[in-house]
């Protein structure tokens, strides 16, 4: 029988590298590798491409289209989905598409820019960037709205963003609201002379009513701006129905929920406040329970964050189910091999597929699957050739390396169970179709990890020790050890 050290009488069938279990990697030259995905490259006016829109999303954003032409009051539009759902390659498809009907648009990444500490800056100034860039847009529009903006920008500072943002509206500013600055002015109205209170006061409130007057011009000079882009828009044949023949600026506005919260909340009140004008759409990209996080980091944990997000958006879209969660995951997975050119490696179908059958189970995400298969990718390129490479074992080691690693710190340490390895699978939630394949990968765990094998039926403990015959694997509980340092340990992958 089977020892600790796999040691099986008799002579294995298989007998060499070939093994149909052994993982081996046919390396090409080094200039034809992809250990990573290359950042998907879309350009300007690219649009939908059946090569790129690999989930068939042309058609949602189509619709997405009519609404930002139809509607000529000014719209905020949350477009609702979690993380590594494929918010960010849809937004830029999209884009494109908006570009070439003629609508000026703007896509900003609020992650990217979150080192920036005010809001209005940041918005006016892509604004601006934008209206400079198009030749067309007469000059002296773009100076009035510069001039005015950078006078806004100058009482948005001076009274910190949250007050700037309240002038706007031309609504009371509350005492609670002022704070420190409250105090400061009393103070200084105590230190002041009785006969100079009034000429004090005055003041104040004739620098508050200019303050707000300098805003409302503002908002006054980005609706004619937008107008003058509009009136320069190349309309295509499918919107000669548009009322004036006007395309409205769409600000799109990406990983808004990756933000530092305080810097999220920014955005969407000064959007709310400062940008509300005719011909003016922005689309904001999030996943709504984050954003509702950012709520509750910034003012604690009574406040209602869903009821609070509300005011800051007409309405929210979802991506449509074209395809279900499987069938999204498995799309995704073969691209990704594709695109890695992981074919190269002989045999990797199995892991593949067992990676694939756990981002099922477990409902991963995008961007999660992306990291697991660069690991395997970049592990099998790195590590050596003489290195056995059971697929069941792989798969499960770089689930835990990027979704686990609690528990891939057991597996380095030899200290791995089979309760960690049903936790990594989730085998309990696989579907009903794939109950062989889990039979498979759970064996070869229990071959590797239990130190006393159990009398299973159908399994010949036996037979898998011998495939392995050849390699100087150790003892055959050490094997996922090895594996973790050997194959899998070199690489680290951040979020």
């Amino acid at each position: 029988g089977c020892g600790r050290g796999g040691g099986c009488k008799g002579r294995p069938d298989v007998t060499s590298a070939s093994s149909p279990l052994i993982l081996t990697s046919n390396l090409p030259r080094v200039d034809s590798m992809h250990i990573l995905p290359a950042p998907l490259s879309i350009g300007e006016t690219e649009g939908f491409t059946p090569e790129k829109d690999i989930f068939k999303r042309s058609e949602f954003g189509r619709g997405l289209t009519n609404i930002v032409q139809q509607i000529e009051d000014p719209l905020v539009i949350l477009l609702d989905s979690p993380w590594g759902t494929g918010k960010t390659t849809f937004l830029e498809m999209w884009a494109g598409e908006l570009r070439k009907l003629g609508h000026p648009v703007i896509y900003f990444d609020a992650f990217a820019h979150d080192h920036i500490e005010n809001a209005f800056l940041a918005i006016a100034g892509e604004i601006i960037g934008l209206a400079q860039a198009k030749k067309a847009i007469r000059k002296t529009k773009v100076k009035r709205f510069l001039d005015i903006a950078a006078k806004a920008g100058g009482v948005i500072l001076r009274q910190g963003s949250k007050i700037g943002v309240k002038a706007a509206t031309l609504g009371a500013i509350d005492a609670a609201d002022l704070g420190d600055g409250v105090k400061g002015v009393a103070d200084e109205i105590a230190g002041t002379a009785s006969e100079h209170v009034d000429d004090y006061i005055k003041n104040l409130l004739t620098k508050q009513a200019d303050e707000k007057e300098t805003l409302v011009r503002f908002k006054a000079a980005l609706g004619e701006l937008a107008l003058e882009f509009s009136s320069h828009a190349q309309i295509k044949k499918c919107n000669e129905e548009l009322k004036n023949g006007a395309l409205p600026l769409v600000f799109i506005l990406d990983e808004l929920d990756r933000c530092r919260p305080p810097f999220a909340l920014d955005l969407l009140e000064t959007i709310k406040h400062l940008f509300s004008v005719d011909n003016v759409h922005f689309v904001l990209s999030a996943n709504l329970n984050q954003l509702e996080a950012s709520v509750k980091f910034s003012y604690g944990s009574e406040i209602d964050a869903k009821l609070y997000l509300q005011k800051f958006y007409n309405f929210s879209i979802s991506f449509p189910t074209y395809f279900d969660g499987a069938q999204i995951r498995k799309i995704y997975i073969k691209n990704l091999y594709q695109n890695l050119d992981m074919q190269r490696h002989e045999k990797i179908e199995t892991v593949v597929e067992a990676i694939e059958y756990t981002a099922e189970a477990r409902g991963f995400s995008l961007r999660t699957i992306e990291r697991i298969m660069s690991t395997l990718n970049f592990a099998f390129t790195m590590a050596s050739v003489d290195e056995p490479k059971l697929p069941p074992i792989v798969a499960g080691l770089c689930i835990m390396k990027v979704c686990n690693p609690e528990i891939f710190n057991k597996a380095k340490n030899n200290k791995i169970s089979m309760k960690d390895v049903e936790i990594t699978f989730g085998f309990s939630q696989w579907a009903e179709r794939h109950l062989n394949a889990a039979s498979f990968v759970r064996k070869w765990w229990i071959f590797c990890v239990e130190k006393d094998l159990p009398p299973m039926e159908g399994v010949n403990w036996e037979n898998m020790a011998g495939s392995l015959w050849g390699y100087n694997h150790g003892d055959r509980t050490e094997l996922v050890q090895r594996t973790a340092h050997a194959v899998i340990e070199p690489l680290s992958t951040p979020m």
